[in-house]
C-alpha cells in the first residue's frame, strides 16, 4: 500500500484562504472553461453518472457539468471553505440540484465509500502536490471509482512560450522553485515533466486505455484569451513572489523588477504568448 502523503511537508504556492487568490481563481476557472471542453469527447454523452472533482476551487466546472448533464450528480471538494461557500451559492442561483460541495483535503484519504464514482475530474494539481504524492492520490482515485469508471486530470507543462524575454525569465524563476519544492518531474530546465510521467504513473496505478490530448491557449495582444490571461497572470506573478524568493536564490527586489518587466511586456501591442495544457484520462479495468 502507498504511503499517504505527509502532510506536514505539504504546501500551496499562495494562500488558499487569501482574498485575492480567491478572485484570481474564479476569474481562471471561467478562462479555462471556455477553452476546454468539459469532457473528453468520447465521454460527452454520459448520463446518471456520479461524478468528483478533486480541488474544484469555485465550482465553475462543477456546474458547467451539473448544467449539461442533469440526469448525473456531481460533487466537488476543496480545501477552502471560502470556496466552497462560493461555489455552494453559485450552484444555487443557478438551482442547480445536482451539485454538492464538500470540504475535504485531497492530500487525505478521502471520505467517500469505494466504487462510489462513475468518473473524477482533476486539473491544475501540480500546484500543491508533490511528485511522490502523485502514485497515492491516483491510487486513493482507484478505490473511489466503480470498475469502468474515468480518471481525467488537465495540467500544464509551464508557463508557454512567449517573445516576453522577462515573462520566460519569470517562468524559468518558479519552475526551478517548483523543483526545489519538489512539484516537478524534470531535474533541469524550464518544463515540469508532468505530460511526460504521468501516463506511466496513471499505468503503474492500473488505469488502462490511457489518451492524451493537448489544448493551445493563445494568450498574444488581440487574441480572445489575452485581457483574461493578462488580468490573471497580474495577480497570480504577484501572488507567486514570496513562494519564488523562498526556494530560488533571488531577492524580493530583484523579483519584483522581474515581475514589473513581465508585466509591462504584456501590454506591448506585439506581444505574443501561448500555453500548453495537457488533458490524460484512464479507465479502471472492469
Amino acid at each position: 500500500m502507498l504511503d499517504q502523503p505527509d502532510n506536514a511537508h505539504s504546501f500551496y504556492f499562495i494562500d488558499v484562504e487569501n482574498a485575492a487568490e480567491i478572485a484570481r481563481l474564479m476569474k481562471q476557472a471561467r478562462l479555462l472553461s471556455t477553452a476546454f471542453d468539459t469532457l473528453p469527447e468520447a465521454l460527452q454523452a454520459v448520463e446518471n453518472w456520479h461524478i468528483l472533482d478533486l480541488a474544484c476551487g469555485p465550482g465553475e466546472w462543477v456546474c458547467r457539468i451539473a448544467q449539461g448533464h442533469p440526469s448525473c450528480q456531481v460533487t466537488g471538494i476543496d480545501i477552502s471553505q471560502l470556496m466552497i461557500d462560493y461555489a455552494t451559492h453559485i450552484a444555487e442561483t443557478m438551482q442547480l440540484h445536482n451539485t454538492h460541495f464538500r470540504v475535504m483535503d485531497v492530500r487525505q484519504q478521502l471520505e467517500f465509500c469505494d466504487s462510489s464514482f462513475d468518473a473524477i475530474h482533476a486539473s491544475l494539481l501540480l500546484s500543491f502536490l508533490v511528485t511522490k504524492d502523485w502514485p497515492w492520490l491516483l491510487g486513493e482515485c482507484m478505490r473511489l471509482l466503480r470498475p469502468g469508471g474515468y480518471m481525467i486530470n488537465i495540467e500544464p507543462e509551464s508557463m508557454g512560450s512567449t517573445n516576453s524575454d522577462s515573462l520566460a525569465r519569470y517562468s524559468c524563476r518558479l519552475t526551478e522553485a517548483m523543483r526545489k519544492a519538489g512539484c516537478c518531474f524534470t531535474s533541469y530546465g524550464e518544463h515540469y515533466g508532468i505530460s511526460a510521467v504521468l501516463p506511466r504513473l496513471f499505468q503503474q496505478a492500473g488505469f488502462e486505455q490511457i489518451r492524451q490530448e493537448v489544448f493551445v491557449l493563445n494568450y498574444s495582444a488581440g487574441m480572445p484569451a489575452y485581457k483574461p490571461f493578462y488580468e490573471n497572470m497580474k495577480t497570480f506573478l504577484k501572488l507567486l513572489q514570496p513562494f519564488i524568493v523562498q526556494n530560488v536564490l533571488c531577492s524580493r527586489d530583484e523579483i519584483e523588477t522581474l515581475y514589473a518587466r513581465a508585466i509591462g511586456d504584456m501590454e506591448a501591442p506585439d506581444f505574443c504568448g501561448a500555453a500548453y495544457f495537457q488533458r490524460l484520462w484512464g479507465q479502471k479495468p472492469t
